[in-house]
């Protein structure tokens, strides 16, 4: 019995004292923080990657878009050939597209306010004048830069907005 007695005795005294189990909760507490604190730079890579995809979308809707015109109609009233002859042609004309936060496009005349319109883009087309040297009077080639501004409602000035990416592609006539 005596034997039964000192096993309980050792049962009753084993465990952690106060200070073994205030170190073992810092040490959690102190794990716990700096996986919460990645979870914000987590959600903000996320957020990015979100954008970056959309982008990357609606950059191929637009080229797209700008494809299917035909050659001579790029930013033009006049086919380029007519506007090759006059003495100073004017400059080609901006585009304007509106995009929702998931890379879907807006259309009409009130893209511009809807409260849906995240994404502006800005496409500027012009001709290549060294490719026009060597190619003669008629441009073949045209370069685009399509100006990504974000969002939209958070400034009317696309200068003063956040977001910003710059994309550039070249349209040529074959």
């Amino acid at each position: 019995m005596s034997m039964l007695m000192t096993a309980r005795g050792r049962g009753a005294n084993t465990g952690f004292s106060l200070a073994e189990v205030t170190l073992a909760l810092g040490i959690a507490s102190v794990a716990l923080l700096s996986v919460v604190g990645l979870l914000s730079l987590a959600m903000d890579t996320s957020e990015e990657a979100g954008e970056d995809t959309a982008l990357a979308a609606m950059t191929g809707m637009v080229v797209g878009d700008l494809h299917v015109v035909p050659f001579d109609a790029l930013g033009r009233s006049k086919p380029w050939s007519a506007m090759a002859e006059a003495a100073a042609p004017g400059p080609m004309e901006d585009s304007v597209y509106y995009f929702t936060q998931e890379g879907v496009p807006l259309s009409g005349t009130l893209a511009a306010t809807d409260p849906k319109a995240h994404f502006e883009c800005v496409v500027e087309k012009s001709e290549d004048e060294g490719f026009r040297r060597i190619a003669g009077s008629v441009s073949n080639l045209v370069e685009v830069k399509l100006h990504f501004t974000w969002p939209v409602s958070a400034n009317a000035d696309p200068n003063l907005r956040p977001g910003e990416s710059i994309f550039h592609a070249s349209i040529a006539r074959y």
